[in-house]
């Protein structure tokens, strides 16, 4: 008995660990995924039990406190910029700063309550305005803003990218090149161009932390996988799903997370290979 409580604890914390983002990429040719004839494999104590790989967020690594050569200092409740010798670049005049993620940009409030955006220098390069504003990634200069209830995507200019009132929300993140839209309380993504991939018709949506593998969609309390383009990889048939990282392969949960079956859950991989990670019969609840 102490056996099947203490498995059940570790693939609660497997499924923890594992059910994280995933992506979708167009430049990979969908495969047909073929559960029922996996081969089956037994899953291992390291699979269930997995070290937490410190890979999520490793572009925003903050051991050292200068970004791209600069870094936030406060004088008399104001804030500016100095380089790594100490050289004041930027005086104190702002309420409220972001780091330069981005290079050559970063987001401040003169006031407290509106937002832009600016250079190395000091200088606008969008004026505030905005109730809050978003770096979609350090890897683009394309920002989340909104102002009242309404949002919307700018580029570096000002320009708008998706206007107001297309989507109802927009997430803060753009996962290396997609971002989750919502409309009417439903889910879809674009690119980070605006270009709508997926319309919204998800419950929920998982997107990419690499850039390569599928989406995990949520339809009426069961999950599925997508590719780039909308179409069905694995049916939305099942309890739960993620998506591959860096460092696992896709997965799918069709059943709870209880020990009382052989097969726990199924390894997608790109090239089209499913294997089935077993439970050695012992194992099963009775």
């Amino acid at each position: 008995m102490k056996k099947h409580v203490s498995l059940t604890a570790l693939l609660a914390i497997f499924l923890c660990t594992h059910l994280t983002s995933c992506n979708t990429n167009s430049t990979h040719e969908s495969k047909t995924f073929d559960l029922d004839n996996a081969k089956k494999v037994f899953v291992s104590m390291e699979e269930i039990n997995p070290k937490i790989e410190p890979y999520l967020f490793d572009e925003f690594d903050d051991t050292d406190s200068y970004h791209n050569g600069l870094k936030s200092f406060e004088k008399n409740g104001l804030y500016g910029f100095v380089d790594q010798n100490d050289n004041v670049i930027i005086a104190p005049q702002f309420k409220h700063v972001q780091e330069f993620y981005n290079e050559n940009r970063a987001i401040v409030s003169s006031n407290g309550n509106k937002y832009g955006v600016i250079d190395r220098m000091g200088s606008y390069l969008i004026m505030p305005q905005f109730d809050d504003i978003t770096s979609l990634t350090t890897k683009s200069d394309l920002y989340r803003v909104q102002k009242d209830e309404e949002v919307g995507i700018i580029d570096s200019t000002g320009t708008f990218v998706v206007s107001y009132g297309k989507y109802d929300d927009i997430d803060y993140n753009g996962y290396y090149g997609y971002v989750r839209v919502k409309k009417d309380n439903k889910w879809g993504f674009i690119d980070i161009k605006g270009i709508e991939k997926v319309n919204p018709q998800y419950d929920e949506i998982e997107l990419p932390l690499d850039s390569d593998g599928f989406a995990a969609v949520k339809k009426n309390n069961n999950w599925g996988l997508i590719d780039l383009d909308g179409k069905i990889i694995v049916p939305i048939e099942h309890k739960q799903a993620s998506c591959s990282t860096k460092n696992h392969p896709g997965q799918i949960f069709p059943f709870e997370g209880k020990f009382d079956r052989e097969i726990v859950w199924f390894d997608i991989y790109r090239d089209g290979t499913v294997i089935a990670k077993t439970i050695p019969k012992e194992w099963l609840k009775k």
